[in-house]
C-alpha cells in the first residue's frame, strides 16, 4: 500500500513550485493537499515536521546535561571526607587494637612519641579538625597524655571517630571560606581544617603502621585478607 502524507495548503503549494520533484501533487476540493513522497528524498526536501523534531532534539541535548549537573553533589569536599571516614576509622582503630598493650610505650627513637601518645594525639586531632570542618562545638573530653593504657586509649580513639561522624554530617562546602580560629589563634578559612583532617588521617595511620612493623606486626592494610 502506498503511503500518503497530508500537508497544509501553503506547504503543498511551496513544494509544488520546486522543479522536478520526485512526487506528484493532486489538489482535492478541500483546503488540504495530498502529496505522494518517496522516503529517500526526505533529507533533500524536509517536511515542516522535521524542524519540530530537530528542535525537540536540540532541547533534549541542552536540558539533559543541565539536569545531570544539578543532580551532582553540591559539597564534593565534604562528601569526600564523609566517604573517607569509614575506611580511615576502621584501619586506624584496627592498628591500635593490634598492638599489644605492653608495646604502647614503644617509640622508635627517644625523640619520637610513644605509640600510646600517638593514640592520644589522634583522638585530639579528630576532635579539633572534625569540629572545625563541621562547624560544631568540640565536646568536652578528658585530655590524655598517652600513658593511660591500651583500653582507655583505644576507647578514646573510637569516641573521637564517632564524633567525626556527627560533625561531618553537618559539613558543607559553602562554609569552607568562613573563618575559623587556627592553632595559633589567628583566623584561617575553614578549608584549612578540611584539608588538615584528610592529611592527618593519612599521616597518623602511616605512623601507626610503621610502629607495628617495627614490632614485627603487619599493619591492617597489609594483611592478606585486606588485599583480597
Amino acid at each position: 500500500m502506498k503511503s500518503l502524507l497530508v500537508l497544509p495548503a501553503g506547504d503543498a503549494r511551496e513544494i509544488a513550485t520546486r522543479p522536478r520533484l520526485p512526487f506528484r501533487v493532486r489538489y482535492p476540493s478541500s483546503d488540504q493537499r495530498v502529496v505522494k513522497r518517496l522516503p529517500r528524498y526526505r533529507a533533500m526536501f524536509p517536511l515542516p515536521g522535521d524542524d519540530v523534531m530537530k528542535k525537540i532534539l536540540v532541547m533534549f541535548l541542552v536540558l539533559v546535561p543541565a539536569v545531570l549537573a544539578a543532580q551532582q553533589a553540591k559539597s564534593p569536599v565534604a562528601d569526600a571526607l564523609r566517604q573517607m571516614l569509614n575506611g580511615r576509622e576502621k584501619n586506624t582503630i584496627a592498628a591500635f587494637e593490634q598492638m599489644p598493650a605492653e608495646k604502647f610505650n614503644f617509640k622508635p627513637t627517644p625523640e619520637q612519641m610513644t605509640f600510646g601518645h600517638l593514640a592520644a594525639h589522634i583522638a585530639d586531632g579528630n576532635y579539633y579538625f572534625c569540629s572545625k570542618t563541621g562547624g560544631v562545638d568540640r565536646p568536652k573530653a578528658e585530655e590524655l597524655k598517652g600513658d593511660e593504657g591500651k583500653d582507655k586509649l583505644v576507647a578514646a580513639v573510637k569516641a573521637s571517630f564517632a564524633f567525626c561522624h556527627e560533625a561531618l554530617a553537618k559539613a558543607d562546602d559553602s562554609k569552607l571560606s568562613e573563618d575559623i580560629q587556627w592553632f595559633d589563634g589567628k583566623p584561617r578559612a575553614r578549608a584549612w581544617a578540611a584539608l588538615g583532617l584528610a592529611s592527618s588521617w593519612a599521616d597518623h595511620y602511616g605512623m601507626a603502621a610503621i610502629y607495628l612493623r617495627l614490632n614485627g606486626l603487619l599493619p591492617p592494610t597489609a594483611q592478606p585478607e585486606h588485599k583480597k
